[in-house]
C-alpha cells in the first residue's frame, strides 16, 4: 500500500466513522427528545457546532465524543473488529451512563 493509498484509505474510515457517530447521537437525541439547541445549550456550545458536528461539517475528536456524551448523560462503547471490513460491521453505541450509589 502506498502512503497515497493509506491516507485515502485513513480519511474514509474517518469519514464513516463520524456518519456512525453521528447517527448514533441522533438517535438517542429522538429517544431522550432533545433538540440541537438544547444539546448545545447543555454542552456549552452554540446551535452551530452542534449542526457542523453532526452534519458531517466538521471532524469529531474524542474531546467532542465526550462532550455529546457528558451532554446526553451517556457513554460510547466502541468496538475493534479485524478481518474484511464490511459497511454492516462497524459498532458504535450509545448507553446510559451507570450511576453510582
Amino acid at each position: 500500500m502506498t502512503k497515497g493509498d493509506f491516507y485515502r484509505e485513513s480519511r474514509g474510515e474517518a469519514g464513516r466513522l463520524s456518519v456512525l457517530f453521528a447517527s448514533a447521537v441522533m438517535t438517542e437525541m429522538d429517544r431522550q427528545k432533545v433538540s440541537r439547541k438544547e444539546l448545545a445549550r447543555r454542552m456549552g456550545v452554540s446551535k452551530q457546532v452542534i449542526y457542523s458536528h453532526l452534519d458531517g461539517e466538521k471532524s469529531i475528536t474524542m474531546l467532542t465524543m465526550g462532550k455529546f456524551a457528558a451532554g446526553l448523560g451517556i457513554y460510547f462503547e466502541l468496538k475493534i473488529m479485524r478481518g474484511v471490513r464490511r459497511r454492516s460491521s462497524a459498532s458504535l453505541r450509545s448507553l446510559p451512563r451507570q450511576t453510582s450509589r
